[in-house]
């Protein structure tokens, strides 16, 4: 036998669109599924915001939804139906092998980038023999299913690297958080490369430990587009955080600030006072003596003036060694003038002091730009998580729609099924993938064998051979059910 089991599951999804197209008297309101849904588990597809036909809108516990798909009009019919629970995978199988039967292990991916592996489970509930119809559909079983899925669970953060050329302390660190789905927006808070204003490393691991749950959360899908809700989330916190961003930028000082600052900082730098100092009412006790001096000794005035113009020349041309000489001769000449180095040390006490009170300033300025950074990308990001961990589900739980119950060989012969359906792995969406590599088995003689192996040629594209059904009118199709 050939048959794969990839090509046989979406069996039972197709007779199903067959029986809606063929006008199968179906509640569009009401949904008959093939097993109970789990107790506490909603929709993961609500109707919010999203345009359906009514057929195509299901009602769970007064919850309107929409197939796992998202189907809202056309083709086929809406199935299977995805549901949502906060309870972990294996406490809601518990719940469906009591319901049901026991149900096997699917292994498999999420993902893609790279593809993540994933456990779940899943049971066969239903059999039924279909006909066929002619050279369109081959006759043979189809089945319903329940699956469970889950994602992985939450990885912890590697090893420091070794402080390398290529590497740095931390470096397997960062790497983790920068691959994680909903801490990275926590990496521009913490402290990766020496920065004190920012967090250790060590708080977002703790607070990691704490929240890392989230990281294996799924979550409804939601408005036109299906947009999970936690990308929705993301979107409106980084708008949010934009904005705090900019409202911490308002802190730093002005432009015109910033070069007050910057002119006094290079005075202080250089030391020295200019020739002479206006008269106004930012002028010192200083400045008079300075100027009184000045007035009194013509000559050492012209050469102090003279030194001080080389040596701010020669600092702006980056010719320091030049430029300390100069300063070494106009040093020799204040010290040869008592009173002019009374002067310009008490400008220079005067000086320290304002220097200290701006640094001061411009301490507090920084410090309340980097809390006010914080706040805006940690602060945000920890809102977004506490939001996120609101909206998290633990399993997915899909189901198929019943069958009518009424057709050839109509069984819920759990053994039966089971053994008929040994190895299959129903459900392959929402980004999981079946990788058990397991072929599909039928039971039964070497007849239904060959029926079995006549199935794919149905299922190959379900939606193209519903649509072709419907065109020739589905002539005697209604008969057979």
């Amino acid at each position: 036998m050939t048959t794969t089991k990839a090509r046989c599951i979406p069996l039972s999804i197709s007779f199903a669109a067959l029986l809606f197209a063929a006008g199968e008297a179906w509640p569009a309101d009401t949904p008959r599924l093939a097993a109970p849904v789990y107790k506490g588990a909603v929709p993961a597809i609500p109707d919010q915001g999203i345009k359906a036909a009514p057929s195509f809108i299901g009602n769970f516990g007064g919850v309107k939804a929409l197939d796992c798909a998202g189907t809202r009009e056309g083709g086929d019919s809406p199935g299977p139906w995805c549901f949502l629970s906060r309870d972990p995978i294996d406490k809601v199988k518990a719940f469906y092998d009591k319901a049901i039967g026991p149900m096997h292990v699917i292994k498999g991916t999420w993902g893609h980038a790279p593809p993540a592996p994933v456990q779940g489970y899943a049971v066969y509930v239903e059999r039924a023999w279909f006909p066929g119809e002619g050279e369109l559909v081959a006759p043979g079983f189809g089945y319903t299913a329940v699956s469970l899925h889950a994602l992985p669970p939450p990885g912890a953060p590697g090893k420091e690297a070794n402080n390398t050329d290529d590497s740095w302390a931390g470096q397997e660190t960062f790497k983790f958080y920068s691959g994680t789905r909903h801490f990275n927006g926590f990496m521009d808070a913490v402290d990766w490369f020496g920065d004190p204003s920012k967090r250790k490393p060590a708080e977002l691991n703790a607070f990691y430990a704490k929240h890392k749950g989230l990281e294996s959360a799924l979550f409804q899908r939601k408005g036109p587009q299906l947009e999970p809700v936690d990308e929705t989330l993301r979107a409106q916190y980084a708008e949010k955080r934009k904005q705090a961003e900019q409202k911490a930028m308002g802190a730093m000082p002005g432009q015109g600030q910033a070069a007050q600052m910057d002119q006094m900082a290079r005075m202080m730098q250089s030391g020295q006072m200019p020739a002479a100092m206006p008269a106004d009412q930012h002028a010192t006790p200083e400045d008079a003596e300075f100027n009184a001096f000045m007035k009194k000794n013509p000559k050492v005035a012209n050469r102090y003036t003279e030194l001080t113009r080389k040596l701010s020349t020669l600092m702006q041309q980056g010719k320091f060694d030049e430029a300390d000489a100069v300063d070494e001769e106009l040093q020799k000449l204040v010290h040869a003038n008592p009173e002019l180095a009374a002067i310009e040390r008490r400008a220079d006490e005067r000086s320290a002091a304002a220097s200290a009170a701006g640094r001061a300033q411009e301490n507090q300025t920084m410090a309340k730009y980097h809390s006010g950074m914080d706040k805006a990308v940690w602060g945000t990001w920890e809102e977004y998580i506490k939001a996120a961990e609101k909206e998290a589900f633990y399993t997915l739980i899909v189901i198929d729609r019943a069958f009518s119950g009424t057709e050839k060989d109509y069984s819920r012969d759990q053994a039966l099924i089971a053994k008929e359906t040994a190895g299959w792995s129903p459900h392959q969406l929402w980004g999981f993938a079946d990788t058990s590599g397991q072929g599909a088995r039928t039971a039964g003689s070497d007849a239904s064998k060959e029926q079995a192996e006549r199935i794919p040629s149905f299922v190959d594209d379900p939606k193209a051979a519903v649509g072709d059904a419907m065109k020739k009118g589905l002539k005697g199709l209604k008969s057979l059910f």
